[in-house]
């Protein structure tokens, strides 16, 4: 039942990661209630209401406004405190990857953050987890097989993956795998396909006017 913040840049899988964290806890068959950053504070009591006996997911807590968080604080306390308490949500937040930046920053409201940050569990965007890059891009093509696309990479595709950034990390892999899958002229993607799909560095960007030398 401990609340839990899970930080990370979007794309990084903070959604699926807060998704297990209902599923394989002891609420995994109560109900899952995720609130927005466009909630409004007349509706956070119905939406707190369903998620009892179950888990509250905040997605991004930073980008509500200040009545909202303000009255979502409250509502959190009394549930806590009340004689109801037992059947209270678990709470797991998603926010950007520095939680404490948008405490300091005003962002977040102290009290909510410190009803949230029972634990905070990082998500490394993928460009720091390029171990992990074979395994996740099986596990995409395979997926990506299933409409009849090409389900292997070569090694020297692989490669090509590992040197790009993945600035849009595990959405945008998935994306480029699926696009690939189905794209690639032979039954295995290869580095000149991976090539051919990434954006070309510093390119000019559509539209922007030519400056010659």
């Amino acid at each position: 039942d401990l609340p839990v913040i899970v930080a990370g840049e979007p794309g990084t899988g903070r959604s699926t990661l807060a998704q297990a964290l209902h599923d394989l806890g002891d609420r995994g068959e109560g109900p899952l209630v995720r609130l927005g950053a466009s909630e409004t504070a007349e509706t956070l009591g119905t939406r707190l209401a369903q998620a009892q006996g179950g888990t509250l997911i905040l997605e991004d807590p930073a980008g509500m406004e200040p009545a909202v968080q303000a009255r979502l604080a409250g509502l959190i306390e009394a549930a806590e405190s009340g004689p109801d308490r037992a059947r209270a949500p678990r709470l797991v937040a998603t926010t950007g990857p520095d939680p404490e930046g948008d405490l300091a920053a005003g962002l977040l409201r102290p009290d909510l953050y410190y009803r949230l940050a029972g634990m905070v569990l990082t998500v490394p965007p993928l460009r720091s987890r390029l171990d992990d890059l074979p395994a996740l891009a099986r596990l995409m093509l395979d997926r990506a097989a299933g409409q009849g696309g090409a389900a292997t990479l070569s090694d020297a595709a692989l490669e090509a993956l590992r040197a790009h950034p993945f600035p849009g990390n595990l959405r945008e892999l998935d994306n480029l795998l699926r696009r690939l899958a189905l794209t690639a002229p032979g039954p295995r993607i290869e580095a000149e396909d991976v090539a051919a799909a990434l954006p070309v560095p510093n390119a000019p960007r559509v539209g922007a006017p030519r400056i010659d030398p």
